[in-house]
């Protein structure tokens, strides 16, 4: 993706896996659910440019990649947040849960 540091993305990885595993002991939802998103997230912050050689063949280039971790800080707060609806949601039936992710 042409990252400034690339090993960087490798280690997100190991770091993610690491509090999945935490997470998952504690019972309390995931850090990153579906770690596929990572690089989509990824490739939507690359600018890109299209190449076409001499067969007439389009190729994409990437230039650069933005970097940020304005997401993933958003996704972690918000995440925190439910914490504070845990109560409330104790007292859904567990039927009623199920059904919204079945939905889902």
């Amino acid at each position: 993706f042409g990252l400034k540091k690339g090993s960087a993305y490798h280690w997100d990885f190991f770091v993610v896996g690491i509090q999945i595993f935490i997470t998952g002991m504690l019972g309390i939802p995931p850090v990153n659910g579906l770690i596929p998103q990572a690089p989509l997230h990824t490739d939507s912050l690359c600018i890109k440019e299209f190449r076409t050689d001499e067969s007439g063949k389009k190729t994409e280039h990437i230039i650069g990649c933005h970097e940020q971790r304005v997401s993933n800080l958003s996704q972690a707060l918000l995440i925190g947040l439910t914490l504070t609806y845990v109560k409330g949601i104790g007292y859904l039936p567990i039927a009623a849960l199920d059904g919204l992710f079945l939905y889902m």
